[in-house]
């Protein structure tokens, strides 16, 4: 007791004492609740990929969710992957969680593999790799690099060398699907390329203080199964006029309580100055360091050289006006970037760039354009639903919707923005009510509500709740029939919202 007492206090505890709390507690709540007799494993092998993640509740969420497999009778393994660390001893983070993954490992049956085999494995440089190193050194320069930076090519080495590894582990491992945190960073993004590669099934996470989102396909940020959620609420609507009219009412409160910027991020400004001269082309950019914006890569390489093919081509058309409006999250110190936007507004009087401190609203700046130009952005809906024509330059979730456009070449892209400028377009009632049943399922079951993620605030309130009451809590059980089902959240959370309006209705 007195020298348990002692390493608490201040003074006395040691740099990797909080992190080693974490993975007791971890643990210790499933010492505490018992095992109560552990099914035999059946069905397909899985694995759980767990990494060291700057030292946050990253692996023990991941832990979490393999004890939860095991305890439904799935055959999971740890899959323990501390890339780029193969040559050298195991830092003192990597040691704890090592630890507590062999406790898990003798306590529920779960064993411990690694992809660290002897040999040269690598692989030569896919699109998707070279993308991965852009993406990695722009999230460290908070910029991006040119394409061939130095940096990048050497990035992509590593990464290729581990690639290879990966990909021969899991192809003599016979998994049939897999679970990784994330998606376009680093070791987590060559699971995805290697998944893919292999026709493996990848399910992946991504959060925030208290949300969560939960996909399956591909990096989470990029919500890849949202398409046929989206797909089966526009049928639904198409064949019912009163179930059209009560998604559309809820689209456009939604949407109102966006512009006024009254929505959990509060970022658009209520009184809009408007600008100098009424822009017909908005180009709503990302924030670049979010992983919705990563890897999205399409027609350009990255969105410094999109910004730059639509600057030249508005200098050649200097009667067509168009603004680039900055996210307005990077008025937030945290959140700004380290590019400089400043040559845009200087490159002529027909071009604008809206910074993201100006009072200037950005939906008030689509209501009065000819054509909305998003990167990935959730502007591309909104914008339909104001009637306005998207074109896409970049891949994004809503990409095979019946609102958007989406050119297979930057020849098409220009050609797409100059047709729109040139004549009326008016949108059909499919495509107006598609963006409606886009933006319902990108809105609702996009990011889902839950303190069961791994940010430290949530992790503080979950890890002391046995683990019947964690799973019994908010749409946690969902989640863990979603990926033993293999369908997606928003599916099966649809399916629960048709029902209930089912019961109104009668």
């Amino acid at each position: 007791m007195l020298t348990t007492l002692w390493d608490r206090l201040p003074s006395r505890r040691k740099p990797w004492d909080n992190y080693k709390n974490l993975a007791d507690r971890c643990l210790g709540r499933h010492v505490v609740s018992g095992i109560d007799g552990l099914p035999s494993p059946r069905g397909p092998r899985v694995g759980v990929v767990v990494t060291p993640w700057q030292k946050t509740a990253v692996p023990f969420y991941l832990v979490e969710w393999a004890i939860r497999l095991r305890r439904d009778g799935v055959e999971v393994e740890f899959i323990w992957d501390v890339w780029p660390n193969v040559a050298r001893q195991g830092s003192t983070e990597e040691k704890i969680i090592l630890g507590l993954l062999r406790s898990i490992s003798e306590r529920f049956q779960i064993p411990v593999v690694s992809p660290f085999a002897e040999g040269d494995f690598a692989k030569d440089l896919t699109l998707r790799l070279k993308c991965l190193a852009f993406e990695s050194v722009t999230r460290d320069l908070r910029r991006e690099p040119s394409w061939d930076d130095p940096a990048v090519r050497a990035e992509a080495e590593r990464l290729c060398e581990h690639a290879g590894r990966v990909e021969a582990f899991l192809g003599a491992r016979s998994y049939a699907w897999i679970l990784v945190p994330g998606g376009v960073w680093a070791v987590s993004g060559v699971y995805w390329e290697a998944t893919e590669a292999q026709g493996i099934g990848l399910t992946t996470f991504d959060s925030g203080a208290g949300l969560l989102c939960f996909q399956h396909g591909g990096p989470a940020a990029h919500f890849p199964d949202l398409a046929k959620s989206m797909r089966i609420l526009t049928e639904n609507c198409s064949n019912s006029p009163a179930l059209r009219q009560r998604v559309e009412t809820w689209v456009k409160d939604r949407l109102e309580v966006r512009r006024r910027g009254e929505d959990e991020f509060q970022l658009q400004p209520l009184s809009s100055k408007p600008p100098a001269a009424m822009a017909q082309v908005v180009v709503p950019l990302n924030y670049r360091l979010d992983t919705a914006a990563m890897c999205r890569q399409r027609l350009f390489h990255g969105v410094n050289e999109w910004i730059r093919a639509l600057v030249d081509w508005a200098l050649a058309r200097p009667k067509v006006v168009i603004a680039f409006r900055q996210h307005p999250c990077e008025r937030i110190p945290d959140y700004q970037s380290r590019e400089d936007y400043s040559w845009i507004s200087a490159a002529a009087p027909n071009i604008h760039f809206i910074a993201a401190e100006d009072p200037i609203n950005t939906y008030d700046l689509i209501r009065t354009c000819r054509v909305v130009l998003p990167y990935s952005s959730r502007v591309g809906i909104e914008a339909a639903i104001l009637g306005k024509p998207v074109v896409l330059a970049a891949s994004t979730y809503y990409e095979s919707m019946p609102f958007v456009s989406v050119p297979e070449s930057r020849e098409a892209y220009f050609n797409r923005i100059e047709e729109l400028l040139a004549g009326a377009v008016q949108q059909t009632e499919r495509e107006h009510c598609s963006a409606c049943a886009a933006y319902f399922v990108a809105e609702k079951y996009g990011l889902h509500r839950t303190h069961f993620t791994p940010m430290p605030m949530d992790f503080e309130i979950w890890s002391h709740l046995s683990p019947n009451d964690l799973w019994a809590q908010d749409h946690n059980e969902v989640f863990a029939r979603a990926i033993v089902e293999r369908r997606s959240v928003a599916e099966l959370l649809l399916e629960q919202q048709f029902v209930e309006w089912r019961k109104i209705q009668n």
